[in-house]
């Protein structure tokens, strides 16, 4: 099954793509994806089709420092529950250290390794994702990112020692030179940036431990979910893709890279269906939407994949015995 990676991951590639002159809906369709679906950053994406995203993006714009650009629009923030948890930590080296224990939840082909020697550090990437060869693209954007990272708890001014890269040396080279601000070193045998490791150990005062605390646990728990079975991640397909219009069995299994044959059968180990899995999730959110708020009816039936009412309100009713209507002058007068 293919691996999936948050759609975070590609947060202001619209924008970028666009400022290069190029058309971003035309990559992202090229690859199998939408703007629909990488709107919302926790929605979970092909990873493959994230690579070729990056890759292609690369192409049309005539930038081999694409990736790079891209991971200088982006931050910390962009790693989600992962980014809140290390934003806490109370140094560097901690925070690192988090994002490499747990870098999976947000990208699965991602290896990160912090390596210290004497009073030097690197910060190593590699790009594991499968079917794919190592794409420098990625790899360019990582370390934009984890320089950015280090930066953040340094709380000062700082400069990498050496910036080590494994592809050749770029065509458009100024803009490496003007972020790290430090020797560049390709064709080289890692990915990794150089820089004292005295750096590692400023401490941050303002860290706060129950909030540490409480993503501590949220990051597990995410990690303990990550780790269940196929049906948790159509589950989270689902309900990403419910709205989208592309929230369909044949969909979903190209978005694994499987056939939907593949997809029923594994799902049929787990003594469920595809259609199961979305009545109850659209039942479960309908109930709650008819319940908790005053959403107009025809905005739930949108919300919940449906194009027409009518269609929403013979789904209910098969499996309540209800029209919506009647659900919620029932429900909401009992309260």
């Amino acid at each position: 099954m293919n691996p999936l990676i948050r759609a975070a991951a590609l947060l202001h590639f619209i924008d970028l793509v666009t400022e290069l002159r190029a058309d971003p809906h035309q990559v992202l369709q090229e690859v199998g994806l939408s703007a629909e679906e990488i709107s919302d950053p926790d929605a979970l994406i092909s990873a493959s089709a994230f690579v070729n995203a990056l890759q292609l993006a690369s192409v049309k714009t005539n930038r081999d420092d694409f990736g790079l650009q891209l991971g200088i629009r982006q931050d910390i923030n962009m790693l989600g529950p992962i980014g809140l948890l290390a934003r806490q930590c109370g140094t560097a080296k901690e925070a690192l250290n988090v994002i490499s224990r747990y870098i999976n939840l947000h990208n699965p082909g991602a290896a990160i390794e912090l390596k210290s020697a004497s009073n030097k550090s690197l910060l190593c990437y590699d790009d594991i994702t499968g079917g794919h060869p190592r794409n420098p693209q990625l790899c360019d954007l990582a370390l934009a990112i984890g320089s950015q990272i280090i930066g953040l708890f340094v709380q000062k001014p700082w400069r990498a020692d050496a910036v080590f890269f494994i592809h050749k040396e770029p065509v458009n080279k100024k803009q490496y030179q003007q972020f790290f601000n430090a020797p560049l070193y390709f064709n080289q045998e890692i990915y990794a940036v150089k820089f004292d490791s005295s750096l590692l150990d400023i401490e941050i005062k303002n860290c706060d431990e129950r909030l540490k605390e409480f993503f501590q646990k949220y990051v597990d728990e995410l990690e303990k979910k990550h780790k269940e079975n196929t049906t948790s991640v159509v589950e989270h397909l689902i309900r990403s893709l419910l709205s989208s219009g592309y929230c369909n069995e044949q969909h979903i299994a190209n978005i694994l890279q499987i056939t939907p044959r593949t997809l029923q059968r594994r799902l049929k180990e787990h003594n469920t269906t595809f259609k199961s899995l979305l009545n109850n999730i659209r039942l479960k959110l309908a109930k709650q939407y008819l319940f908790e708020s005053n959403i107009a009816f025809t905005e739930i039936s949108h919300s919940l994949g449906y194009s027409e009412l009518s269609a929403f309100t013979r789904f209910f009713k098969r499996e309540t015995g209800l029209s919506p209507s009647n659900y919620k002058r029932l429900h909401t007068s009992t309260v």
